[in-house]
């Protein structure tokens, strides 16, 4: 496993860093991300227990810390972003029911609300 970056879109804010990446380390809060330098920390573990759309979604989410400074509209932001990349609606809850911890209920409605009133 090797860590990575991804190049940002050329409208972002010209003091953020241009590049989000993405280190794994042991992190015991799964991801964390350093919005100062654009430095997501991933825990190794965690990591490889996901499948493609969960990495997709944990990185999304991520980066809508990153843009917005939100919880809810990072979830917003991810949600949007795996529905954009060809994703339906019905892979993206499931994507969430496995990522979100059990105790997420609130997190969870707000994302599939959300899902609800988006166009594609």
């Amino acid at each position: 496993m090797e860590n990575f970056s991804i190049n940002l879109p050329a409208n972002e804010k010209k003091e953020k860093p241009r590049k989000l990446n993405v280190v794994f380390t042991n992190n015991p809060n799964k991801l964390s991300i350093d919005i100062k330098t654009g430095t997501v920390y991933a825990d190794k573990k965690f990591w490889n227990s996901l499948n493609e759309i969960q990495q997709r979604f944990v990185i999304a989410h991520e980066l809508g810390h990153f843009k917005y400074y939100n919880e809810t509209k990072a979830d917003k932001f991810a949600a949007y972003l795996l529905l954009k990349s060809g994703y339906n609606p019905t892979q993206i809850v499931a994507c969430i029911n496995s990522t979100l911890s059990e105790n997420s209920h609130a997190r969870k409605n707000r994302i599939y609300n959300f899902l609800k009133t988006v166009k594609k």
